[in-house]
């Protein structure tokens, strides 16, 4: 299908490319032909345009983010209206976002390595505290809307559904099913900082186990699981994981938000600990069962056997002892040596 707008320019911006359609607006690849800089243009779905409330949060969000400063948010440059067209534009992220990473993972059959879980997880998690603290709750944090440049940065965007926390809502919003927390399955006005980061808590969850903790066929059905049945417990999915980690994730989905992390900050902290919790017993048990498997260097050879060698200790005699020793007892020494390495 031909679209009418690649090729067009607004003010100082050309379209170029899609990149993405939402279910208010679009987002396309565009140059900034002032400054010769990669641009995304983000644009209001004409279908929408004659509609106040819609209109209206697109034009706020783009305010609200406009005042923001933070790493983990994607910054927004300019907004108009421009020959019948609402939109804004922000940085273009060279990269991909979040679900196209974990979608490369499952075609892949394994999981993200913890070191990356841990790093995406402490941006979402900044990014979130910097939101509430503006007194603004997102209500649709996914992992398609969270965006990993080439060069290392995580980013959290999309911010058309959020709340100002001051000014309220109607209610009318529905986030979306796989991440979204009970109380916003039951009204959208609802919600509250810590729904933010039980939606946090399934793409963590996500990361740790390859699946979501709530599935089914239809929206209506899922967001129905959210509200009255208990998540899957981690471990079914991964067995590798630990029940300290198994027990931070399933406090992050806790139905009544009082028992959840209150900050993203929280959270986080409670995973990395739990995760080198487990690494450090995990080192601690294979250790001590290293130093049963391969006995201590003195204890591999036969007692006695290295005082009866002869002086001087460089002797040819010697020599031949100690290969001779060295050949039979070989697998012993190697054991000993790799798992000495590997623990030192």
């Amino acid at each position: 299908m031909n679209d009418p707008l690649i090729g067009k320019q607004l003010g100082n911006f050309r379209i170029e490319r899609l990149l993405g359609q939402g279910g208010m607006a679009t987002v396309y690849y565009g140059q900034d032909v002032k400054l010769h800089r990669p641009v995304a243009i983000k644009i209001l779905d004409k279908r929408y345009r004659k509609h106040p409330a819609y209109a209206t949060r697109f034009v706020n969000e783009a305010r609200m983010m406009a005042k923001w400063r933070h790493e983990n948010i994607i910054p927004i440059f300019y907004a108009d209206d421009s020959q019948g067209w609402s939109y804004y534009v922000m940085e273009h992220i060279d990269g991909q976002d979040l679900a196209a990473y974990l979608d490369s993972h499952h075609y892949q059959a394994n999981l993200p390595a913890i070191e990356d879980v841990l790093r995406i997880g402490q941006a979402i998690a900044n990014a979130l505290d910097y939101a509430q603290k503006q007194g603004v709750i997102h209500r649709d944090v996914k992992p398609s809307n969270i965006l990993l440049s080439k060069d290392g940065r995580v980013l959290l965007g999309d911010f058309g559904m959020a709340l100002d926390m001051q000014d309220g809502t109607q209610g009318t919003t529905f986030g979306t099913p796989h991440y979204i927390s009970p109380e916003q399955a039951r009204r959208s006005s609802d919600v509250v900082p810590q729904s933010d980061l039980y939606s946090f808590g399934v793409i963590l969850y996500e990361m740790l186990t390859g699946t979501v903790p709530f599935d089914d066929v239809t929206p209506e059905e899922i967001a129905l699981k959210h509200i009255a049945q208990p998540p899957r417990p981690p471990r079914s999915a991964n067995q590798n994981l630990s029940k300290e980690v198994e027990t931070v994730l399933l406090r992050a989905l806790e139905k009544n938000p009082k028992n959840r992390y209150q900050t993203g900050a929280e959270l986080i902290s409670a995973l990395t600990a739990s995760i080198k919790k487990k690494r450090l017993n995990k080192k601690s048990i294979n250790y001590h069962h290293s130093l049963q498997a391969h006995p201590p260097f003195n204890a591999i050879f036969p007692q006695g056997k290295l005082s009866n060698l002869k002086r001087p200790l460089n002797s040819a005699q010697n020599n031949r002892q100690l290969l001779l020793l060295a050949t039979k007892h070989a697998k012993k020494i190697t054991g000993f040596m790799e798992s000495s390495l590997f623990y030192f």
